[in-house]
């Protein structure tokens, strides 16, 4: 569900982050605390990518890179939601720390 409908509504508003980490199963139940609040949000994924160059350069073969990969999330909502969106976020990142 979009955040706002129209480009007259979307430049008369803010939009807040209400949350960012690593942690994929935060992040699932961010959204799902959310939405079942019945807030609009947008998300997103920042996949960082690492590449690990060999240690020396001078060696006969040709060595592979390795790259390390993690992802970072954002979850983001109307300024007008952003205090409800707050509560909503610190309930569910409570539920995943306790389990």
């Amino acid at each position: 569900m979009p955040l706002v409908v129209t480009k007259q509504e979307a430049d008369r508003q803010t939009v807040t982050r209400v949350w960012k980490g690593g942690n994929k199963s935060e992040f699932e139940s961010v959204l799902s605390a959310l939405q079942q609040a019945q807030i609009p949000l947008l998300f997103r994924e920042h996949l960082n990518v690492r590449s690990a160059v060999p240690s020396t350069f001078l060696g006969l073969a040709r060595r592979r890179r390795q790259a390390t990969y993690d992802s970072e999330f954002e979850v983001k909502v109307l300024g007008s939601d952003a205090d409800r969106a707050q509560r909503a976020v610190l309930r569910a990142v409570r539920e995943t720390e306790n389990g």
